[in-house]
């Protein structure tokens, strides 16, 4: 620890030399993760590139206008187009056409509403003032595609900055990807306006010109993503080992060519000496 203090440049150099690649953290571009890896997270698998096109027009559009009144049948009328864009997400659940949207969110939501359910739909002001209760606080009235911390959908309501309303749709998981893109396209189509989050994300994973994260061998990957620089926007990890194990036989080649063409990121040396101490 006190030689990393002395020469700390020289402590990482030496840390570099010595940590294998499997257990260096990096990224690499998606579209050279897919080239290696075509298996993995078939984006093209989940949207034609009819649905990709489109979905990209509606990332390159600006926002859309505020809506001036907003009442809970208003945003059942959403979640009916929302649902009804992904029939096979719920086919197990026993998913029919035709439904009314309060009746696919009693069904399908996360349940803990927080009395959205209880309004009157056609009421403004009742909206307004559930809005502004304390009522929907600790609820998940806007999660209307259950999941985890970061694999569930929501189609949420706020307030708009000019007045009125606007609501929004926002999915982070690649997991997703796929469910999101044809709810925004279905909303699009329905001519009901919306704001997509994560919209510069979205963007290049379509495309495939965004950073995957790769982190070190026996590593969660759930999560991963989390702990990387943010100017990197990473959204998806992999472990360096899975391109090892698809290409089997080519390892020395890989290796050679993955250490030029990962971006690594430098190395915590305190945190390794505590680990070769421990």
């Amino acid at each position: 620890m006190a030689e990393a203090r002395r020469d700390p440049v020289g402590a990482q150099a030496n840390l570099l030399r010595r940590l294998p690649l499997s257990m260096r953290r990096g990224v690499l571009l998606r579209r050279d993760v897919k080239a290696l890896l075509p298996e993995w997270l078939p984006i093209e698998r989940e949207l034609g590139s009819k649905e990709r096109k489109s979905i990209l027009e509606i990332l390159d559009r600006g926002d859309p206008d505020r809506i001036a009144d907003m009442t809970a049948e208003r945003f059942f009328n959403y979640c009916r187009v929302a649902y009804q864009a992904n029939p096979r997400t719920f086919r197990g659940l026993g998913f029919k056409r035709g439904l009314a949207g309060r009746d696919y969110y009693r069904r399908y939501a996360d349940g803990r509403d927080g009395g959205l359910l209880a309004l009157d739909p056609r009421s403004a002001k009742a909206f307004r003032h559930w809005f502004d209760s304390q009522e929907r606080l600790g609820a998940h009235p806007w999660e209307i595609y259950r999941g985890g911390n970061s694999t569930h959908i929501d189609l949420s309501v706020g307030r708009h900055p000019a007045g009125g309303w606007s609501v929004s749709l926002d999915a982070f998981s690649s997991s997703r990807l796929g469910e999101t893109c044809r709810i925004a396209l279905a909303l699009d189509k329905a001519r009901l306006p919306f704001c997509l989050a994560h919209r510069e994300s979205y963007r290049k994973r379509l495309r495939e010109e965004d950073w995957v994260g790769i982190v070190p061998e026996g590593s969660q990957i759930r999560y991963a993503w989390q702990d990387f620089p943010r100017e990197y926007d990473v959204a998806d990890c992999i472990q360096l080992q899975w391109i090892f194990e698809a290409h089997p036989g080519r390892n020395r080649t890989l290796m050679s060519k993955l250490r030029h063409a990962i971006a690594w990121l430098p190395e915590q040396v305190s945190a390794h000496l505590r680990n070769e101490g421990a």
